[in-house]
């Protein structure tokens, strides 16, 4: 029974890294997009 609670929280931790990962992620991507979007509206 410890175990599988230990595990449980162990993965929890995992998702939650996981998650924080991608929303950095994607905020990343997301300003990179707007610049190259910019970018490509000003030489048009």
């Amino acid at each position: 029974m410890q175990s599988i609670n230990i595990n449980t929280i162990s993965l929890m931790i995992k998702l939650d890294f996981y998650h924080t990962g991608l929303v950095i992620i994607n905020r990343e991507l997301t300003l990179i997009g707007w610049k190259i979007y910019h970018l490509v509206e000003f030489w048009l």
